[in-house]
C-alpha cells in the first residue's frame, strides 16, 4: 500500500492499506497506516471514500489524538462543520496535554471566527498562543476577532506580538493590516496610513497588497475631507465675523471639493456671503448649484431653495422668488423655515401685484394712445406672471390690443384665458366673452360668434352690454343668411 501511494497509485494504495487495517488492527504499524490512509483519501477527494474513512476513524474504540484530528479534517472536507467541531472538541477533552490539543484549539478558533462567534474565537485562540510554534497565528486570530468585537486598543496590543522580527511574512503583514484597521477605527489616520502603505509596499500577498492600496486611497480621502471640514468651519466663522469677502473666497475654493456634502455646504456659504456683499446673481448661481448636488439631504436642499428665493427677490424677479418660497413653504420639514417662506411669499406676491398694476396702467395708457405694440409689450408679462383678477385684467387688455393688431386668433386665446381665470367678477368674465365673440366674428366663425353674443345678451349683468350683444347677434345672423350681400362694417369691440 505504501509503495503504491509513493508511486502515485492512490486508489490501489487506499485499497491495500484498508485491507491491511482490517486484518491487522492491532499491528504496531496500524497507527501509521491509518494516517497514510487518511492522507491518501483526503488527496483523492472522493466523497464516498472521505465518508467511509471518517466513519472508520470515529468507530475505532482506541482512537488516538491523531485519529480525532484527522477525522475533523475529513469532516471539514465533507462540508460537515458540526462533525468537525465535535471531533476537535473531543480531542481537547480526551487528550488535553497532547500537542494537537493546542493545534485543535486554534482550528476551533478559526471555525468560531467564520461563524461570527468572535468571543469564542478569542478564548480558543488565546489558549493556542501558549504553544510557541502556534503563537503568531493564534495571536493573529485573537487580534482579528477583537477587531470584530470593536476592541481596537486590545487588537493593537495583540497585533504587536505578530509584527515582531522573525515572524512569518504572511502573518506579519496580516497583523500590520489589522493594526492599520484598528488605528483607522480610532481616527488615528496618520498612523493608519503609514501601516497601510507598509502593507501595500511589502506584503507577499497580492490581494492583501491591493486591499491596502485601496485603503491608502480611502484614508487619504478621509484626511482631505477632515481638512476641508476644518476650512469650512473657518469660512463659517469668517461669515459670522462679517468678513464676507474672505468667507466668499474660502467658500469658493471649497466648492470644488469632491465630497458632495461638503461641496453643498460650501456653496450654501458662498450664497450667503454673496447676498451680504449685494451680489444676488452670484448668490443665485451658488444656491442653485447647491440644490442640484446629487444626494443632498432635504434640509440643505430647502436651505438652498430659500437662498435662491432671496436672490431672485433681490433682483426683483418676483415670479421666480415666489415659486421658490412656495416650494419651501410646502415641503420643508423645518417649521420655522416654512413660516418664513410663507411670509416672504406674501410679501413678494404683494410686490408683484403692485408692479403688475403699475405696468398695466402704463399698458392701458399706451393702448389709448394707439401705441399697440408698446401696450402689448407691457401687458403680456403681467398676463404671463400674475394671478387672479390682475391676470384677468391683463389678458383682457392683451386681447383688445391683438384685436387692434388684427391678430384675431391670438386675441381669441387671450380672451378665453381671461374668462377661465377662477374667482373673477361676472362683469370681467362677460367682458372676456364679448372679446371672444368679436374675435370669432372677425375670423368669420359665425356660429361660435353667435353663440357667445346670445349668451351675453341673455346673461350679462350689464344692460348696455346685453343691448350691444343683441345688435351683434342680429348682424351675425344677417351675415349667416346672406354673407355675400352684407355691407355691414366690422364689429366694434365692446369695451
Amino acid at each position: 500500500g505504501w509503495a503504491e501511494l509513493a508511486t502515485g497509485q492512490t486508489a490501489d494504495g487506499v485499497k491495500h492499506l484498508r485491507a491491511f487495517l482490517a486484518r491487522s488492527p492491532s499491528s504496531e504499524l496500524a497507527a501509521s497506516a491509518r494516517r497514510k490512509l487518511t492522507e491518501a483519501v483526503s488527496r483523492l477527494g472522493d466523497k464516498g471514500e472521505l465518508g467511509a474513512q471518517y466513519r472508520t476513524l470515529m468507530a475505532d474504540p482506541s482512537l488516538t489524538a491523531e485519529d480525532l484530528y484527522d477525522a475533523a479534517l475529513l469532516a471539514g472536507q465533507l462540508g460537515r462543520p458540526q462533525d468537525q467541531e465535535a471531533a476537535w472538541t473531543r480531542l481537547r477533552q480526551e487528550f488535553p496535554d497532547h500537542a494537537l490539543a493546542q493545534r485543535t484549539a486554534l482550528d476551533l478558533a478559526h471555525l468560531a471566527y467564520t461563524r461570527e462567534k468572535y468571543q469564542d474565537a478569542v478564548t480558543l485562540a488565546s489558549a493556542a498562543t501558549k504553544t510557541p510554534e502556534l503563537q503568531a497565528e493564534a495571536s493573529l486570530v485573537v487580534g482579528e476577532a477583537k477587531l470584530k468585537l470593536k476592541d481596537y486598543a486590545g487588537a493593537l496590543d495583540v497585533f504587536k506580538t505578530v509584527t515582531a522580527p522573525g515572524v512569518d511574512a504572511a502573518l506579519r503583514y496580516r497583523a500590520l493590516a489589522g493594526s492599520a484597521v484598528a488605528e483607522e477605527e480610532q481616527r488615528k489616520l496618520d498612523a493608519a496610513l503609514a501601516l497601510y502603505a507598509e502593507v501595500a509596499e511589502g506584503s507577499p500577498d497580492a490581494a492583501l497588497q491591493q486591499w491596502a492600496r485601496d485603503r491608502v486611497g480611502a484614508v487619504q480621502v478621509q484626511q482631505r475631507r477632515l481638512r476641508e471640514l476644518a476650512e469650512l468651519d473657518q469660512a463659517t466663522a469668517l461669515l459670522k465675523a462679517k468678513k464676507y469677502a474672505d468667507a466668499l473666497a474660502q467658500g469658493r475654493a471649497l466648492a470644488q471639493s469632491e465630497d458632495a456634502d461638503l461641496r453643498a455646504g460650501a456653496l450654501l456659504l458662498v450664497g450667503d456671503a454673496a447676498l451680504k456683499l449685494k451680489q444676488p446673481a452670484a448668490a443665485l448661481a451658488a444656491f442653485d448649484a447647491a440644490a442640484a448636488v446629487p444626494g443632498l439631504d432635504a434640509a440643505a436642499r430647502y436651505r438652498a431653495l430659500a437662498g435662491s428665493g432671496v436672490a431672485h427677490e433681490e433682483q426683483q424677479q418676483w415670479p421666480d422668488a415666489f415659486a421658490r418660497y412656495q416650494e419651501v413653504a410646502a415641503g420643508s420639514a423645518d417649521g420655522t423655515l416654512q413660516q418664513w417662506a410663507r411670509d416672504r411669499a406674501t410679501v413678494v406676491r404683494a410686490q408683484q401685484e403692485r408692479l403688475g398694476r403699475r405696468l398695466l396702467e402704463l399698458a392701458d395708457a399706451a393702448f389709448k394712445r394707439k401705441k399697440y405694440e408698446e401696450a402689448l409689450g407691457q401687458a403680456r408679462p403681467v398676463a404671463d406672471t400674475a394671478t387672479g383678477s390682475l391676470r384677468a385684467d391683463a389678458l383682457l387688455l392683451v386681447g383688445q390690443v391683438q384685436l387692434k393688431l388684427a391678430q384675431y386668433a391670438a386675441a381669441l386665446e387671450a380672451f378665453d384665458a381671461a374668462a377661465a381665470v377662477s374667482g373673477i367678477q361676472p362683469l370681467v368674465q362677460f367682458r372676456a366673452l364679448a372679446g371672444s365673440a368679436t374675435a370669432y366674428e372677425e375670423l368669420r366663425r359665425w356660429d361660435e360668434a353667435l353663440q357667445k353674443y346670445e349668451l351675453i345678451a341673455a346673461s350679462s349683468p350689464d344692460q348696455a352690454q346685453r343691448k350691444w350683444a343683441r345688435v351683434r347677434a342680429a348682424a351675425v345672423k344677417a351675415r349667416q343668411t346672406s354673407p355675400q350681400k352684407s355691407t355691414e362694417k366690422k364689429p366694434a369691440t365692446e369695451s
